[in-house]
């Protein structure tokens, strides 16, 4: 099993409620997202047809592919139509810094 690390990946004011942000660690393409003051990181594509996620409408902590409206729930990743669901990446916060374990 691969080692995880901490990274720091962004400021907090880099995002808000109502715009996901796109960052990389590595080879990790990953979507960050806002939700009632809780910052979320899932893999930014989508499963169906791999398409980027960080720009997708978000409601209610749930992340809508613009693709083809497959939706995910940015808590655990999980697939509200019971598909395959997204990666999901701790986070935490430290002096307005956005971290994320990879």
């Amino acid at each position: 099993m691969a080692e995880t690390a901490w990274h720091d990946v962004a400021a907090l004011t880099d995002i808000d409620e109502e715009t996901g942000l796109a960052v990389r660690v590595d080879e990790e393409a990953i979507a960050l997202f806002l939700v009632a003051g809780t910052v979320r990181a899932v893999e930014d594509f989508c499963p169906h047809q791999g398409s980027p996620l960080s720009g997708a409408l978000t409601r209610d902590g749930i992340v809508t592919c613009p693709l083809h409206a497959w939706q995910f729930r940015l808590d655990d990743g999980t697939n509200v139509d019971d598909g395959p669901g997204l990666r999901t990446f701790s986070v935490r916060q430290r002096d307005g810094r956005i971290e994320i374990e990879v």
